[in-house]
């Protein structure tokens, strides 16, 4: 997972690149201006030597990229230019249109896998398959749903999750952050095409160069995902953070009717995406819709601490996003709280909450207001809800991973996810664990949950993870006492991942002296090995 507080994005590391708020050996040394890499390693090597690195935080992300970099660079100490990467994209995504599209292509590569959760051989954590950012079910076929990957685009299953058939295949870029589905003719669907959650991280900041994150807009399908074009909300990945759209939203009275909001702002259409306009100029989270009047929007924006941009507070529409009155909630504007995410009870839409995360990544505090955002209360839920262990610790992900829901049958009960997975019963007031990352206590779901999202046909609650997709009929929990006592956790889950493609494997080596022997290190799923004929999890 990442560190509990991601600071990777202070870092300006290569020629040409201002530092901004860098690391603590960058700060110390008096680095500033610009810096070649061989200085930057140097900066580093001089810090190092006066520190006792296992009790030192966040080191470790500057020796991955420098482990990446290090092969990129040029003698000048430049990164390689991001047009290159593009130019490649478009012309893959070519290909792989034509090959699809001609049964006389025969394709010169092999999906090797792994196509399902691997054998843990780790015994510590619980294993995964990829990082699946969202989900969006079927209208109408409760079997039916699909799924948003952070690098390995859209999926379907049409059976519950027995199988999956991807969608996205020949699109340029396969990350997606989030899925709209017409609900008056579901093979129309709306996809944002870039992986949102890594926004903190500021690429376009911190000098990599790295265009893996980076959006192209919103795409659209009208035969259920056979073939998709992009709408007129469209970016290029040179636009960088401007290029991420979090969120999408339908009008269920108008089809032609939609609203996205992003990394620049709200937008909004009225002819399916053939043209936006925008309607607020902001960094913006999150985007909620009340259950009874489809009209009625309400919008989060926040407040980056790795670029120090946006401002954060709620915001409510009701001519549907026209036009936008700021909330009087108190959230401070700057400073405290980056990320604002809104979950509004099925159940009574009058009930209303945020979830505000702090300038470390960590639990600020809870927002709630019964009477539709006319007034707010703050709530502080005693423990720190994003941290790695039992809540007493500082800071964590919420900028990366943060999955917040009210269950839709009692306006009291508030789902938390974050690096474990949380629940409250009275409102939001208190909570105790559901799940925990690792296996210490029990079978679990994997760590750093993205989406919580419930079936309304069926009920049952699914969560999107750095592991894949759960589901279970009900989020039971229980006191830390309880597990540390050895009680395992009462949820059952389901993992429904197998049969997926999607791992995001970040370095590949093979065997010098057996075939088909391969070892592979995944984001946030560990150190896969292959021996001939499975995948197994080996360490990490």
């Amino acid at each position: 997972m990442r560190s509990l507080n991601y600071y990777l994005a202070s870092v300006a590391l290569v020629t040409g690149i201002t530092f901004s708020n860098a690391q603590e050996f960058l700060k110390k040394s008096g680095a500033g201006g610009k810096i070649t890499f061989k200085e930057m390693q140097k900066k580093f090597d001089d810090w190092a030597k006066t520190k006792d690195l296992p009790k030192e935080r966040n080191w470790k992300y500057y020796k991955r990229w420098e482990s990446d970099m290090q092969k990129k660079v040029n003698g000048r100490g430049e990164p390689a230019d991001p047009a290159i990467y593009i130019n490649e994209a478009v012309k893959v995504a070519g290909q792989k249109q034509t090959a699809a599209s001609s049964s006389l292509v025969t394709a010169s590569w092999t999906p090797f896998g792994p196509y399902a959760v691997p054998n843990n051989m780790t015994g510590y954590m619980e294993n995964g398959i990829g990082r699946i950012n969202c989900i969006a079910f079927h209208p109408t076929l409760p079997s039916t749903y699909y799924i948003g990957v952070a690098q390995g685009g859209l999926w379907r299953t049409v059976n519950d999750g027995i199988s999956w058939i991807p969608l996205t295949d020949h699109l340029p870029i396969t990350r997606i952050s989030d899925i709209c589905i017409d609900p008056n003719d579901a093979s129309t669907l709306y996809i944002s095409l870039c992986d949102f959650e890594y926004i903190d991280v500021a690429l376009n900041l911190d000098g990599r160069k790295r265009n893996t994150h980076y959006g192209l807009g919103v795409y659209k399908t009208t035969d259920g995902g056979i073939s998709w074009s992009p709408t007129a909300l469209s970016f290029q990945l040179t636009d960088g953070d401007a290029s991420l759209i979090r969120k999408i939203i339908i009008n269920p009275a108008n089809s032609n009717q939609l609203v996205a909001c992003g990394a620049t702002g709200i937008y909004i259409t009225a002819n399916g995406g053939a043209s936006w306009t925008k309607t607020h100029d902001s960094l913006f989270w999150d985007l909620a819709q009340s259950p009874v009047n489809p009209t009625v929007l309400y919008a989060a924006s926040g407040w980056l601490a790795a670029s120090n941009t946006g401002s954060a507070a709620i915001y409510k529409s009701t001519d549907f996003g026209a036009t936008w009155t700021m909330l009087p909630t108190g959230i401070p504007a700057t400073g405290l709280v980056q990320r604002i995410k809104i979950a509004i009870a099925p159940s009574d839409p009058n009930y209303i909450y945020a979830f505000a995360v702090d300038a470390l990544d960590g639990t600020y505090g809870i927002y709630k207001s019964i009477d539709a955002g006319a007034n707010w209360v703050y709530i502080n839920p005693g423990v720190n809800l994003l941290t790695y262990d039992d809540g007493t610790s500082p800071g964590g992900q919420g900028t990366y991973d943060l999955g917040f829901s009210v269950d839709p049958t009692d306006k009291n009960t508030v789902y938390v996810g974050g690096i474990n997975l949380w629940a409250s019963s009275d409102g939001a007031q208190t909570f105790n664990p559901a799940a925990h990352w690792t296996l210490n206590y029990g079978p679990t779901v994997h760590a750093d949950i993205h989406f919580i999202e419930t079936q309304p046909l069926t009920g049952n609650i699914f969560v999107c993870n750095d592991g894949g997709l759960y589901r279970t009929n009900d989020i039971i929990t229980q006191t830390w006492t309880d597990a540390g006592n050895g009680i395992p956790w009462p949820t059952n889950w389901t993992n429904i991942s197998n049969g997926m493609a999607i791992t995001s494997f970040y370095r590949l080596s093979s065997s010098k002296n057996t075939t088909n022997r391969l070892v592979a290190g995944a984001q946030d799923n560990a150190t896969f090995y292959f021996d001939g004929s499975s995948w197994s999890t080996i360490f990490g």
